[in-house]
């Protein structure tokens, strides 16, 4: 079989943003924002951040921990602990900066910060690349893993 170039329209299409849907700023609720792929690197370097702490940070928040319990958990797996939560938080909110297109991120959080879930399901479609739906890679063949069964992060629709 010939492989055949990919057309400069089909390229454009990639990169163009798309909605998602992400947990809303209150429990059960969720909300849908236009956003456009970023390379991870670039949040990464921009605060200074190693890979492990942000699986560490994204892990917490899927299992229902606040953000003080995140941070304190960083804290105990990192060199330089406040700091590198702090980091942590900063990565993810720079990638949400950085890929949020409708509403922006500085409209978003003229309503109210973003919360952890919510900087959570950014970072994943940005990690998997799963087009409309970020926690696919999560879920089984029947569409739902058993730790999503327990979890009290995500509203179920969003599962």
């Amino acid at each position: 079989m010939v492989k055949k170039v990919t057309s400069l329209d089909e390229m454009r299409e990639q990169v163009e943003p798309e909605v998602i849907t992400i947990p809303g700023f209150r429990p059960g609720t969720l909300i849908n924002v236009k956003i456009k792929y970023v390379d991870l690197t670039t949040a990464i370097l921009a605060t200074n951040i190693s890979n492990p702490l942000i699986a560490l940070a994204y892990q917490q928040a899927r299992e229902g921990k606040s953000r003080q319990e995140i941070e304190d958990e960083v804290n105990r797996q990192s060199d330089t602990p406040a700091a590198d939560a702090e980091r942590v938080l900063a990565s993810l909110s720079t990638l949400a900066c950085q890929a949020l297109v409708e509403p922006t991120y500085e409209e978003l959080i003229s309503i109210a910060p973003l919360n952890t879930e919510q900087l959570a399901a950014i970072y994943l479609y940005m990690l998997y690349g799963e087009r409309g739906d970020g926690l696919s890679s999560f879920r089984d063949k029947s569409g739902v893993r058993e730790a999503d069964k327990r979890s009290d992060i995500l509203p179920k629709e969003a599962i």
